[in-house]
């Protein structure tokens, strides 16, 4: 990763103040971790923990983001995991926008 990144780690953490920074460590490696041993199901976890409301979930995707671009816009295979993140956040929106509905 580099110092870019993690300026932008930084930022979030300090947004954050609840957390120390041996927590926000803690729980950036257990993320990655998680994603190593088993990405794909790391991935579909993910609309599961989000929150309901669509402009929480915005900001959060804003987020990573900034942290992935702060190096450049991604490309290739980082691109595509990028997209491929950005499309379980907005899930969320599909779903509240169909709750509802008739069948």
């Amino acid at each position: 990763m580099d110092e870019r990144a993690f300026e932008a780690l930084r930022q979030m953490r300090d947004q954050h103040s609840g957390l120390t920074l041996a927590d926000f460590k803690q729980t950036l490696r257990e993320q990655f971790f998680a994603l190593l041993l088993d990405r794909d199901g790391a991935l579909a976890a993910i609309p599961r923990m989000l929150p309901t409301d669509a402009a929480a979930r915005t900001e959060a995707f804003a987020k990573i983001r900034r942290v992935v671009t702060a190096i450049g816009e991604p490309t290739g295979e980082r691109a595509e995991r990028l997209a491929r993140i950005e499309k379980l956040f907005l899930a969320g929106e599909a779903t509240e926008s169909g709750a509802g509905q008739a069948s």
